[in-house]
């Protein structure tokens, strides 16, 4: 993740053509000021891995970038180079994520990434390391579970509802959100959220995402 000013764009490592936006401002629409403070966090997804390119579900299982995910995140690093005045970059600790932080970092001024783990994605539990193809029939309850459109439904394993996803996600986001007010940063995403759920309460951040991965 990086950190900049009022909008955050999404990049995907494979392509920046389709852009989905995660709008963060210091108050409601309705009420924002040029003069307020705001920052900017650009949102990136990690490249690709093995796991990615075979469709078995990763969730907080620690794989490693393929070949392909590290020339993504060589590709990706060069078009954020030219993005000016880039303050912190962030990632989760686990390595397809990791990676392609610190690929960004080196291109971007040789930047310290900082491990946040509640940026990784949400956990899956019992369906984590299966083929997608085959999760229903593995293990059906957790499948059941994961394909839910409950926010509060947990998956057997250990794994989250979607609620326990926005809040852990959401309280990282407005912490980097607050450390870093009017200036710009970047994360390293592995967030998954659903579809119009980013809203922060009780905060004086708005967001909303408008995309189901973030």
């Amino acid at each position: 993740m990086f950190v900049h000013d009022k909008t955050g764009r999404l990049y995907s490592p494979v392509t920046t053509k389709s852009r989905n936006y995660l709008t963060i401002s210091m108050s409601e629409p309705s009420s924002y000021s040029m003069d307020q403070a705001y920052t900017e966090i650009i949102v990136v997804r990690h490249g690709e891995t093995a796991w990615n390119a075979n469709g078995r579900i990763q969730g907080h299982m620690d794989v490693e970038l393929n070949e392909v995910g590290r020339q993504q995140a060589a590709l990706l690093a060069d078009r954020l180079s030219l993005e000016p005045e880039i303050s912190a970059i962030y990632s989760s600790d686990l390595k397809r994520a990791l990676e392609t932080a610190e690929t960004i970092a080196e291109r971007c001024g040789k930047f310290e990434v900082i491990k946040d783990p509640d940026l990784r994605e949400r956990h899956l539990g019992d369906v984590q390391g299966l083929l997608f193809r085959e999760a229903a029939k593995v293990c059906p309850e957790a499948y059941s579970a994961f394909s839910s459109r409950r926010t509060d439904q947990v998956i057997p394993g250990g794994g989250e509802s979607l609620d326990q996803l926005y809040y852990r996600a959401t309280s990282s986001l407005q912490r980097i959100g607050q450390k870093h007010t009017g200036i710009y940063a970047i994360c390293q995403r592995e967030l998954e959220l659903p579809k119009n759920c980013l809203r922060a309460s009780g905060c004086s951040h708005s967001w909303r995402c408008y995309k189901s991965t973030l």
